[in-house]
């Protein structure tokens, strides 16, 4: 998929593809803002996926979810600021 959406008929396809973009994916970024984030994601890659923990459950409106404590919240964003 990644190969296909870097392709050259893809880039002259993006103003085009970015119209009809479902409205949950629409970004209020500009043109060139968007091609220098591709192009970024393009040379550097993406990088690796951090998971939180749960670390227990809560009830909202009858159904359950899970909660992250705080302490992990805030040691995800000191690593996320410090790159």
């Amino acid at each position: 998929m990644k190969s296909r959406l870097f392709s050259l008929s893809s880039f002259f396809r993006l103003p085009l593809i970015a119209w009809n973009a479902p409205p949950a994916i629409i970004s209020d970024m500009s043109g060139p803002t968007l091609v220098a984030l591709f192009t970024a994601l393009a040379i550097g890659g993406t990088p690796a996926t951090h998971v939180l923990k749960p670390s227990g459950t809560t009830s909202v409106a009858g159904g359950e979810g899970l909660t992250v404590s705080e302490s992990e919240k805030r040691a995800a964003v000191a690593r996320f600021m410090s790159g």
